[in-house]
């Protein structure tokens, strides 16, 4: 089994103010003052706690009729829509990202004080990190498969594209107790907050999808990078 465990500085991800941007519905940077911004910066620069990485599993099984994929043992019922895009798959990495419990505290003690839009960017930031991270992790694990002639599909998670969110205890149980450092609540909430975990398909012939918005149906979710009619 082949896995990948990094820490990441605040620092080491060089986001900008205007990454905020599509949080506030792509409006002029100026919503956000830079004094808030610099005192943002100061609260995060010494963030230390993100992380991201994966395990890699190779023993694949699948139940065509019911849209089913096993993994360690394991079965996933990820249903019609993501299935195909597993098809042509030979192993699959299980990856967990997470922006630090840290940074869901200073967004709420911001908050609980009456400032508001800061309370509300660091948590968006939050988003921002996650996405970025896994940006990298997708990165390191496309150039490591590649050097071996595979290629790796983007990143499905449960709860989208009709996979239930009940899936997120198995995937849980194909990593290590408290992989980077975030557990699953009982209702299958990630904790931080700003956590994503996910299945990507490792394969000769796989092909990787930019963006995920052409198969979600979630047609107004802020994070949507193309427009698709449903």
């Amino acid at each position: 089994m082949i896995n990948e465990h990094r820490k990441f500085s605040f620092k080491d991800l060089d986001l900008q103010k205007n990454d905020l941007l599509p949080m506030f519905g792509n409006q002029d940077n100026d919503i956000l003052a830079q004094s808030d911004w610099e005192k943002i910066l100061i609260d995060l620069e010494s963030l230390n706690e993100i992380q991201g990485g994966y395990y890699i599993y190779d023993k694949i099984h699948y139940n065509t009729k019911e849209k089913i994929i096993e993994i360690g043992g394991l079965q996933f019922n990820i249903g019609p829509v993501l299935f195909p895009r597993f098809k042509n798959v030979d192993k699959i990495a299980v990856t967990i990202c997470t922006a630090s419990a840290t940074l869901d505290n200073l967004s709420k003690n911001y908050i609980n004080q009456g400032e508001y839009l800061i309370g509300y960017s660091i948590d968006a930031l939050g988003a921002i990190i996650v996405e970025k991270v896994l940006e990298i992790i997708m990165n390191n694990l496309r150039n490591a498969m590649k050097s071996i002639g595979y290629s790796i599909t983007g990143c499905y998670s449960p709860g989208y594209c009709e996979w239930p969110l009940s899936e997120q205890k198995k995937i849980f149980k194909l990593l290590p107790d408290r992989f980077c450092n975030v557990f699953l609540s009982d209702s299958c909430l990630m904790l931080p907050l700003k956590s994503v975990s996910g299945l990507i398909g490792i394969g000769v012939k796989v092909q990787e999808e930019m963006t995920q918005c052409r198969i979600c149906t979630m047609a107004n979710c802020y994070m949507r990078k193309e427009d698709y009619s449903y």
